[in-house]
């Protein structure tokens, strides 16, 4: 349930919403390289882990660097909103 409610903030946070899976594929790129880890890593541990056969080694290690990494590309796409925001109210 965790990965669940943490996949549906990401897909929204991320805008990936509607953007097909040339755009998922995008954004698991941006995520890994902003965790440094590989779009591998990123899949593991947003989707089935046990389909990876270095979950039972790294996991722990890979899902606080791809939530850490998810976090600040939330935040920096909602303060890019959030200044679109302001010059539209500021051109009106």
């Amino acid at each position: 349930m965790k990965n669940l409610s943490l996949m549906f903030v990401a897909v929204a946070a991320l805008g990936m919403a509607g953007q097909g899976a040339a755009g998922e594929r995008d954004q698991i790129q941006r995520i890994a390289r902003e965790a440094g880890v590989t779009p591998q890593d990123v899949r593991m541990v947003l989707g089935a882990r046990t389909a990876f056969a270095q979950y039972r080694t790294s996991y722990d290690r890979k899902e606080k660097l791809v939530h850490a990494a998810m976090v600040t590309l939330a935040l920096e796409e909602q303060k890019r909103d959030d200044k679109a925001a302001e010059r539209a109210v500021a051109s009106k």
